[in-house]
């Protein structure tokens, strides 16, 4: 599992799309939505989950799949990314996580040193985390798992 290997930003979409997704759909009909993107393993749910607004490049035209942003994307699955970008980003991000309890138990959880093992830890802490409702475009405004 690598758990002490930092998550990248490929490695994060992927897990939030499809814990974000609420059927099995086909992401390998999607095309690709950075141009850094083309061939990578992730392609398709980077697109997925870019389409739905659960992320973004970090222009407009690269994603840097090898980066790490796991608070970011979190804090945006919820539903409380426009209260942390009141803030600014990333330390919006990494206050509004402290706040909503996701990096309990964690030592200085930030996205730059998120590992795979914090990772799991904080989506164990975010099912403790009722959901904002957001404006998206998912069908799933304002429901919770």
């Amino acid at each position: 599992l690598r758990l002490d290997d930092e998550i990248t930003r490929a490695e994060a979409t992927a897990l939030i799309y499809r814990l974000h997704k609420e059927k099995d759909e086909d992401v390998a009909t999607i095309g690709v939505s950075f141009p850094d993107m083309t061939g990578h393993w992730a392609a398709a749910e980077v697109a997925c989950a870019k389409a739905e607004g659960l992320v973004d490049g970090t222009t407009e035209t690269t994603f840097e799949p090898d980066k790490t942003e796991f608070l970011k994307m979190t804090v945006t699955l919820l539903g409380y990314n426009a209260q942390a970008e009141r803030q600014g980003y990333p330390v919006g991000y990494t206050i509004v996580s402290t706040q909503l309890g996701l990096t309990k138990g964690i030592p200085s959880a930030a996205d730059a040193n998120v590992t795979r093992g914090m990772a799991a830890d904080i989506l164990a802490n975010a099912l403790d985390v009722p959901l904002m409702k957001t404006a998206y475009s998912s069908n799933r405004e304002g429901s919770s798992k």
